[in-house]
């Protein structure tokens, strides 16, 4: 799609007909289109016809060579295309008004807007720490935070919802760029009446879980494979008696005594309430790094948010944890 691929080019040299011939009013009428499903009630909201408003769909379709709209009995549906169309075109529409609200505070990172896509344990955590230290010169920006699994993080840097990401990285496409800031370990989290958390301190192997009731994160999480993986090894598989859909969700579950639970450091609560034991025999970890669409030029306060988060978790990694910079990681 030509309107998609724009961004991710903007490091090479580009012919004037390459670029899509569309406009910010072309691009509003397609989001208010998608808002309310009907071209007689945006039409009305624009303030023009529907004759009018058509003909701009029209056009925007035949430039795109998609169709954004498909109409059903009662309105109009956007299209698996069209959604990505949308989501775009509303965040041009968004940088463009704030931008244009005062261009000179934009370029002093005064004023803009900065979308974050991450994972809900460092969104709840880590990153309020950085955003406030970000906030303390920066009164006018907005910052817009989307939680999600690794995939749905990978999806938004990709189709240019977010300016970046952090996530748990493992193999990513050509058109992510990825800084690996460190190396996250995991740790087995047990409910306080566990038999296996007693010893205080003592370190776990996996396979002394191997007999007991496990909280399991799903085959399609990162985490879950790579535990996965060092049983498969070792020979055995964890008996799960729960599949939750998130950390969090597995700590609940462990708070309630209903088995324990394999997550990374950055999951785990400031405020143990329950009883957290290394993991070893193997030592497990995950590798956690700043996501970007490679090639797209990111606006200045955007560009400023994501130098402090990279800096500040490789900081709170120390030494031991830091990674070189590359697309992949370990």
């Amino acid at each position: 799609m030509r309107v998609l691929n724009l961004r991710g080019r903007m490091n090479h040299m580009m012919h004037f007909g390459d670029v899509p011939d569309l406009n910010a009013k072309q691009l509003l009428a397609l989001v208010t289109i998608a808002e309310y499903g009907s071209l007689t009630t945006a039409a009305s909201v624009l303030d023009m016809g529907q004759p009018a408003l058509s003909r701009i769909l029209q056009r925007v379709e035949r430039v795109l060579g998609v169709k954004v709209f498909a109409r059903n009995t009662r309105r109009l549906e956007v299209t698996p295309a069209g959604r990505e169309v949308i989501s775009v075109a509303e965040r041009v529409l968004n940088d463009l008004q704030l931008a244009l609200r005062n261009v000179g505070e934009v370029a002093g990172e005064q004023r803009g807007q900065v979308i974050v896509s991450t994972f809900g344990t460092f969104g709840l955590g880590t990153l309020p720490r950085v955003v406030r230290q970000f906030r303390q010169s920066r009164q006018n920006v907005l910052i817009q935070v989307r939680h999600g699994c690794n995939t749905e993080i990978l999806d938004d840097v990709s189709r240019g919802v977010s300016d970046f990401g952090v996530m748990y990285v493992s193999s990513l496409p050509d058109t992510i760029q990825c800084v690996r800031v460190r190396q996250d370990p995991l740790y087995v989290a047990l409910p306080w009446s566990h038999p296996l958390g007693k010893q205080k301190d003592r370190p776990l192997k996996l396979n002394e879980l191997r007999e007991v009731d496990y909280i399991s994160l799903g085959h399609n999480s990162h985490t879950q494979r790579l535990i996965d993986g060092a049983t498969v090894k070792a020979g055995f598989s964890l008996r799960s008696v729960v599949v939750a859909p998130g950390f969090q969700d597995v700590l609940q579950f462990v708070r309630a005594g209903v088995g324990v639970g394999i997550v990374p450091g950055e999951a785990l609560p400031k405020r143990r309430d329950l009883i957290v034991r290394a993991l070893t025999a193997p030592a497990l970890s995950m590798t956690i790094g700043v996501v970007s669409l490679r090639g797209r030029h990111l606006n200045p306060v955007a560009s400023r948010l994501m130098k402090m988060t990279t800096e500040f978790l490789r900081s709170e990694g120390g030494a031991k944890g830091r990674l070189d910079d590359g697309r992949d990681a370990a």
